[in-house]
């Protein structure tokens, strides 16, 4: 397991003060001391900025943790954004108890049909948490995989517990590794039911029936949950697979990769980096692992993957051009079914 760092974060590529002093917070909230000029980067911030910028990707939920450990941050900016913060991260634990609610329901329904499910991503985080506060960790929706020869069973299951259609057409998405989307009025969540756990790159490195074999139970009757080293690499390819080639940065990414370290010895790092090495992926633990040990203190090397993450993270508007110019080349490969009404941003 990786030790909480001593040093304060290195942030130079970083050219921003509300973004350094986000990333700043952020590492305070996880753990790590605070670096020089954090104070005076909140103070020739606007409010507003710091706001926007946590809200991009997840980090408004973790940065009230910051400022209640260094209560000197408070003084640096306005009460309300104090206060905002606070209640981002209380709603939020209030919301994933509704999470593990809905989970439990959705387990109930399909274990009296002997259908095993399995947590995904930020449905396995809710019900075993990363973090040491588990409010950090923001979900949007609720995936959960199911063996293949079941999936259109369950899926017919839960639409008809929640009086919806069970069409063939409102069930079926065509090739995909989840059916369509289960929205019920009752539901805070969406509910993805997942054929695999993810895209062709995902599938390269984690197998659904192989994940279900390994799993762990919850607590929950019916639902388990991913082994922590399978986890790992199910974070790791999801969170890359589409900001590796922009090199962006995302705060909650980052967030769960300081925690997942914490989590893992070395000899499961190593084995997971092996698996992803294996399929021509291994640069995306590592540079991930690498943004990461800078915020323990490690400086960026110019050039690096680190760098420009930072650097990007630091001018959004480049970063957003680099972006959209990405979208339009992964639209362009996907041919003319990305562009119905029904498709979205993974």
């Amino acid at each position: 397991m990786s030790v909480v760092a001593s040093k304060p974060p290195a942030l130079t590529p970083c050219g921003s003060a509300p973004h350094r002093a986000v990333l700043g917070i952020l590492a305070i909230a996880l753990g790590r001391p605070a670096y020089d000029g954090l104070i005076a980067d909140l103070r020739n911030s606007i409010p507003e900025q710091i706001a926007a910028i946590a809200n991009q990707s997840y980090g408004q939920t973790i940065l009230a943790s910051g400022l209640r450990t260094l209560p000197a941050l408070q003084s640096a900016i306005p009460d309300d954004l104090v206060i905002y913060f606070t209640e981002m991260q209380r709603a939020n634990g209030e919301r994933n108890t509704q999470a593990i609610t809905q989970l439990a329901e959705i387990a109930a329904i399909l274990a009296q049909h002997g259908i095993p499910i399995l947590a995904l991503k930020g449905a396995a985080d809710v019900l075993q948490p990363l973090h040491d506060i588990p409010a950090h960790r923001y979900i949007s929706d609720l995936d959960i995989l199911i063996p293949e020869n079941q999936i259109t069973h369950a899926a017919r299951l839960l639409r008809e517990a929640k009086g919806l259609p069970v069409a063939d057409r409102d069930i079926l998405p065509g090739a995909h590794h989840h059916l369509a989307q289960i929205i019920a009025p009752d539901w805070l969540f969406t509910v993805e039911l997942h054929i695999q756990p993810g895209s062709s790159a995902v599938q390269s490195v984690l197998n659904g029936a192989k994940m279900l074999r390994h799993a762990t139970p919850s607590g929950i009757p019916g639902l388990m949950i991913p082994t922590l080293e399978d986890r790992f690499l199910h974070h790791i390819l999801h969170n890359m697979e589409l900001r590796h080639d922009t090199a962006a940065l995302h705060l909650r990414a980052l967030a769960d990769h300081l925690r997942y370290r914490a989590a893992l010895h070395a000899e499961d790092t190593d084995r997971a980096f092996s698996r992803l090495d294996a399929v021509g992926l291994g640069a995306w633990q590592t540079d991930l692992t690498d943004l990461a040990q800078a915020l323990n203190g490690s400086p960026a090397q110019p050039g690096t993957w680190t760098w420009r993450a930072l650097s990007g993270f630091g001018t959004p508007d480049a970063a957003r051009s680099k972006d959209t110019l990405f979208w339009m080349k992964v639209r362009f490969r996907r041919g003319p079914s990305c562009l119905s009404s029904s498709s979205r941003r993974p």
